[in-house]
């Protein structure tokens, strides 16, 4: 099995900055989410734990060649003020990055904080 280390190690350098920190960025605003690499859909996602279930999902880190998004898996729902969800799915909505100095965002804390607010009610 694949852990997100060897997963990333495959993208170039500057993509799995963003990698890092938007991990950090995550584990400092939920602290207590579970992360789950998810090889066959390439990304990493945190919940809460339990079944893996779409419905125990908050957000997903997804790298690409060039840049790296941060989805959320009802960002639909989610209060945007800043206008930085980015998406037209049925639920999934993004922020898209592409410098590691984008990831140390007030606004995308708020975003992942309504996540939480959103799936677990605070």
């Amino acid at each position: 099995m694949t852990t997100p280390e060897e997963f990333f190690a495959t993208y170039r350098a500057d993509v799995r900055d963003i990698c890092r920190g938007l991990r950090i960025l995550v584990a400092e605003v939920l602290p207590d989410a579970e992360e789950t690499f998810f090889e066959g859909y390439k990304n990493l996602s945190y919940g809460t734990g339990g079944s893996r279930s779409d419905q125990d999902l908050m957000c997903y880190i997804a790298p690409f060649k060039t840049s790296v998004n941060l989805g959320f898996y009802r960002g639909a729902l989610l209060q945007d003020p800043h206008g930085l969800l980015a998406g037209t799915g049925e639920q999934l909505r993004h922020v898209k990055f592409t410098q590691r100095e984008q990831t140390d965002n007030e606004c995308v804390r708020e975003l992942l904080l309504a996540a939480r607010r959103e799936r677990l009610g605070y």
